[in-house]
């Protein structure tokens, strides 16, 4: 796990003299809010500014509420702490306990907008509060609307009907290591139903060695990969064109791709035999 997550960038650099150090901490802050959040660049530009905002009211209250600001920030500065020691990963579904401490800071920021938009603009304060209040509360509403809904990160059952209703029964398939619970559960339930060779990927630090997985396969060789947050896959598909490996067909759907190779350009496969792969074959 801890090469998993070192590869992940999940992991605080220790040294503050080194460039990487502040790409760290901004790359973070970022996924903070842009992720975290879910609201796209409008909480990556706006919702850290309101937080701040939120600060100055509470730092310029009464002492009791400016401890509120290191009850806040705590969480963060611990968890980035940890992960410098490679003892807690600081990346986006490790930090969700942080949603609603940072929903209060962005809360009091909000009203103290409207505070100062009250104190400035006295009587006509009201109609603007409600009309900012409107235009957010829209927004907000529909950004899950215009953005699809249900939000699909990985979806694999379109691949898997694309390569089912297509794989001849001479050609292997390789599952990409992301992939396999997901291929386990569809075929358990007999989503589908292969009696083609399968391979499949397990996770390692090292990227060749998905594509050593991949050259112990021969002939037509069906790759149901992910897209989604791994260069493993991307470093098969540019390993297997610079080998001359001629791509006879392809998929894309919600970052599960699959894609149909002629690996017979490569020299010496060597079959796999690992349990799992045997097991499903017979």
């Amino acid at each position: 796990m801890i090469g998993y997550w070192t590869n992940e960038k999940a992991f605080m650099p220790l040294n503050p003299m080194k460039g990487d150090f502040y790409k760290f901490l901004i790359t973070k802050f970022q996924m903070i809010f842009y992720f975290l959040f879910g609201y796209g660049y409008f909480g990556k530009i706006f919702l850290p500014l309101i937080l701040i905002l939120g600060f100055v009211k509470l730092y310029s209250s009464q002492k009791k509420e400016k401890a509120y600001i290191l009850l806040i920030i705590l969480p963060t500065i611990v968890q980035l702490i940890l992960s410098a020691f490679k003892l807690y990963p600081f990346e986006k579904r490790l930090i969700l306990y942080q949603f609603p401490i940072l929903i209060i800071g962005v809360a009091i920021g909000i009203d103290f907008l409207l505070d100062l938009s009250k104190n400035k603009f006295g009587l006509a304060s009201a109609r603007i509060n409600n009309t900012f209040a409107i235009i957010l509360s829209v927004y907000l509403g529909s950004f899950v609307y215009f953005n699809g809904f249900p939000i699909m990160h990985t979806e694999i059952k379109e691949s898997l009907k694309y390569i089912e209703h297509r794989a001849k029964k001479d050609q292997a398939i390789y599952v990409y290591e992301d992939l396999v619970p997901s291929f386990w559960f569809y075929h358990d339930i007999n989503y589908i139903k292969f009696k083609n060779y399968i391979s499949y990927g397990s996770y390692s630090p090292n990227p060749n060695d998905y594509l050593n997985k991949v050259t112990q396969l021969k002939g037509k060789v069906w790759l149901l990969l992910s897209n989604e947050g791994t260069n493993g896959s991307k470093f098969i598909i540019n390993n297997l064109n610079k080998a001359n490996c001629t791509r006879l067909d392809s998929f894309k759907y919600e970052n599960a791709s699959a894609y149909l190779y002629d690996l017979s350009a490569l020299k010496n496969p060597v079959p796999d035999t690992s349990r799992k792969a045997l097991l499903l074959h017979e």
